[in-house]
């Protein structure tokens, strides 16, 4: 390569960006259309991957792009997703986690995964993203409630309990950094803290 690397760095930056997934502006934040910056972010990972595998020395520029927006979809990528965002590709780089900006967790609707009132037992790994993470500005978290699960069995509380070792985490790891927190319980008829 003949050019300088923050050339190359500026380029691959501006190929990959998706200015709406880092908009903190209140009025803009009300009125995202959910749908198209997860397609904006999909389209821009294809293009962090594809710059990923050019060569060993554009894998080592496009890295910190690749990690900057993370989204965990299931609970059974928790701990994989952890191990990854707590490796460093050299010794002397910082941590994948250390590149995340926007981290979205999005258990999926009608999945089996989380049908109960209270935080599943893996929920406490689930924060440990939250601290792989450091220079958090973006923080989304949405559990979907299986409405159907809750009708079975009565036994099921109909309350979102939200810990609140996750306030003092975020607090203590990202205060300096966070712009914007959303935590959604979609299907639940009452938010408590815990």
């Amino acid at each position: 390569m003949n050019l300088p690397l923050e050339i190359i760095r500026l380029v691959i930056g501006e190929a990959t960006r998706v200015p709406a997934a880092f908009d903190t502006s209140f009025k803009v934040s009300i009125s995202e259309d959910v749908e198209t910056v997860t397609d904006l972010i999909q389209e821009s990972m294809k293009t962090k991957l594809a710059l990923c595998l050019i060569s060993k020395s554009f894998h080592d520029i496009a890295i910190e792009f690749l990690y900057e927006i993370v989204t965990l979809r299931r609970l059974q990528f928790v701990n994989p997703l952890i191990k990854l965002l707590r490796h460093k590709s050299k010794p002397c780089q910082p941590y994948r986690g250390w590149w995340c900006r926007r981290l979205e967790i999005a258990i999926g609707e009608g999945s089996n995964e989380y049908n109960g009132g209270m935080w599943p037992q893996e929920i406490h790994t689930l924060w440990t993203l939250v601290y792989s993470c450091p220079r958090l500005g973006i923080f989304l978290c949405a559990v979907r409630y299986n409405m159907s699960m809750r009708r079975r069995c009565s036994l099921i509380p109909a309350r979102f309990r939200i810990p609140r070792t996750l306030f003092q985490l975020i607090a203590s790891n990202c205060s300096q950094t966070l712009k914007w927190m959303e935590i959604q319980p979609s299907g639940w008829t009452e938010l408590s803290y815990c």
